[in-house]
């Protein structure tokens, strides 16, 4: 038995693999999905590419981050 833990459910494991092995910015990222998903039915992994990092990076709440995100794609 393996004493590595699995992710919770196949869209965390998108979310590690794009987070680049970097924990908190997965975490982030993670919240920031499970927003966007409430506001609009859809995972930010399924919309159009954003400068999550950059945002990350700069300190920006994920619900700042989530609603800047939406209105630059229009939604």
């Amino acid at each position: 038995m393996s004493n590595v833990a699995k992710p919770l459910n196949p869209r965390r494991a998108q979310i590690e693999e794009y987070a680049g092995g970097s924990i908190p910015f997965a975490d982030w990222l993670q919240r920031v999905d499970e927003i966007c998903e409430r506001r609009t039915g859809m995972s930010v992994l399924d919309l159009e590419d954003f400068r999550w990092r950059d945002a990350f990076d700069d300190d920006e709440r994920p619900a700042a981050a989530c609603r800047r995100f939406l209105e630059e794609i229009g939604l």
